[in-house]
């Protein structure tokens, strides 16, 4: 059955609702992370101290950045919000940030496979409304914030993760038992999870990279972005303490928060017209563990107008088995063009999998940029000379 994509809207008590309900002109956007939760307001902004008073807490303590209308709060609680995800969790359903509120209203998108999913989610909101539902099979397109292009089989192999306790700590169950439930095999149910899971956090990157407790200072996240004609797509630059921790390829124009000049956007958007500087003394930020810190490193080492396989980058580490694990590790690369995961292709022919803006065809216009599509022949070996007595 294929995945079912369902709107609901509704009035409930708590803070959020309580904000918009006396502020009209307000929007929040709630993106759950962990055990924190963003907000993203939009519209008419009362100020920190009139949303820290709904929140119950002391205007100091608000972590936020922006300005010009829109404001983003990190907060070290779900607070009621977990709530609302407990709903769709019992109704076998999986939220799709964010949770939107407006007019003392909740807006709620969720993934579903049980058909009944819609009817539970709306009877434990205390009679919401069904604003939309549809097969996510027959989506063409569209402009989802959130799981961007996401196709139906990645959101089947998410949900399906999510469903069978994948994500819990420890895990129930292996991407093999996963891929039971819905009768495909391992090999290819980590390739859609991999893509779902590259498009959620790479939507994300710039916002989840607000981390730190309540007190730490609001500057110390910084957002800019600018459009590339090259690539026909926005570059988004979020540093952290002067560090590059994401970097992001976007149709969508950027938020008003986002500023358009910083020297590191400025030599990225120079070496995507030119193909001058390599970049390699802009600081990144990797919050990796060690495999994926050593996978990332070495994408450095390939050469402007080269590509490597899978195979022969993890060759090049050691590992001449661990194929797999690399498109793992490059799935999870934050900080794209700086450390140039496009320069890695399958041995099968193709570019590939890619999470930045329009997907593999990015990808293909970025190896074009570098003379690296389609890729030179290289010269075959004979087995006298692999092997010379």
């Amino acid at each position: 059955m294929a995945p079912q994509r369902i709107t609901l809207r509704a009035r409930v008590a708590g803070a959020l609702a309580d904000a918009t309900r006396a502020h009209p002109g307000l929007t929040i956007e709630a993106f759950p992370m962990g055990r924190r939760l963003l907000l993203s307001c939009r519209g008419t902004y009362p100020g920190d101290a009139v949303i820290a008073s709904h929140l119950g807490l002391a205007p100091e303590s608000l972590k936020t950045v922006g300005a010009n209308g829109s404001r983003t709060l990190l907060l070290s609680t779900l607070g009621h919000v977990d709530e609302l995800l407990s709903v769709a969790e019992g109704a076998d359903a999986f939220v799709v940030p964010p949770i939107v509120w407006s007019k003392g209203e909740v807006e709620i998108t969720a993934l579903a496979l049980a058909g009944e999913a819609s009817a539970r989610i709306a009877a434990a909101l205390g009679g919401a409304r069904i604003v939309s539902k549809r097969d996510e099979r027959a989506r063409r397109g569209g402009d989802d914030r959130i799981l961007g292009r996401l196709t139906p089989r990645q959101a089947q192999a998410l949900t399906a993760a999510i469903g069978t306790g994948y994500y819990e700590s420890p895990r129930r169950v292996t991407t093999e038992e996963a891929a039971q439930t819905l009768q495909i095999s391992r090999s290819t149910f980590e390739e859609h999870l991999r893509a779902a899971e590259s498009h959620v956090v790479k939507a994300l990157a710039p916002l989840v990279r607000l981390k730190g407790g309540p007190g730490e200072a609001a500057d110390a996240l910084e957002v800019y972005a600018k459009f590339s004609r090259e690539l026909g797509l926005y570059v988004h630059l979020t540093l952290h303490e002067g560090r590059v921790a994401a970097v992001r390829l976007d149709e969508r124009e950027p938020e008003s928060a986002a500023r358009a000049d910083h020297p590191f956007l400025s030599r990225i958007l120079d070496h995507l017209a030119t193909g001058r500087d390599d970049l390699h003394d802009i600081p990144v930020e990797l919050d990796l563990g060690p495999f994926e810190r050593q996978v990332l490193e070495a994408l450095r080492d390939i050469p402007r107008g080269q590509v490597l396989t899978y195979g022969e980058l993890a060759k090049r580490l050691g590992r001449e088995r661990a194929a797999r694990a690399v498109g793992n590790a490059l799935a999870k690369n934050p900080v794209p063009l700086l450390l140039p995961c496009h320069r890695v292709v399958p041995s099968t022919g193709g570019v590939g999998n890619y999470s930045g803006g329009s997907g593999s065809e990015t990808k293909r216009r970025l190896l074009e940029r570098e003379g690296a599509w389609p890729p030179k022949p290289r010269p075959r070996v004979s087995p006298k000379q692999a092997n010379p007595r």
